[in-house]
């Protein structure tokens, strides 16, 4: 993911959160097992989407349609340590995720703050939260 003057100038995906509990109700397991980010190329300001893989490992319990999730998402600048989250907020799951390896997506859209981004390459990490079915 590129920023220019004070922008992101290559985003590369390097750590994501690992297993997440869903709910005590449905004791659904979801990881993340990758990431992308789009567009490659942003400004301050601008949005960027991110679309966030998940794996369901319960044996049993299917992530229904209309559960939800939300997101952390921070993005540190690979030389200078400069960080900032991108405010996602909560969202709604489009397809059911199966149980037992069934796989599925999210999708997360915020906008890179005016302030506090250096130029560079970033990464980015994800924890996931609050799920719900």
């Amino acid at each position: 993911m590129i920023l220019g003057k004070r922008i992101l100038s290559a985003i590369h995906l390097v750590v994501l959160a690992g297993l997440v509990g869903v709910s005590a109700m449905t004791a659904q397991t979801i990881s993340v097992t990758g990431a992308s980010a789009s567009p490659a190329s942003v400004e301050p300001g601008d949005r960027v989407t991110i679309t966030v893989n998940l794996a369901n490992s319960h044996p049993a319990n299917v992530w229904n349609v209309g559960g939800t999730v939300e997101a952390d998402i921070t993005f540190t600048n690979i030389v200078t340590g400069t960080s900032f989250v991108l405010p996602t907020g909560v969202v709604t799951i489009a397809e059911a995720i199966e149980a037992d390896g069934g796989a599925g997506s999210a999708t997360f859209s915020g906008s890179v703050p005016a302030e506090t981004t250096d130029s560079g390459t970033y990464r980015y990490s994800i924890t996931i939260s609050n799920l719900t079915d």
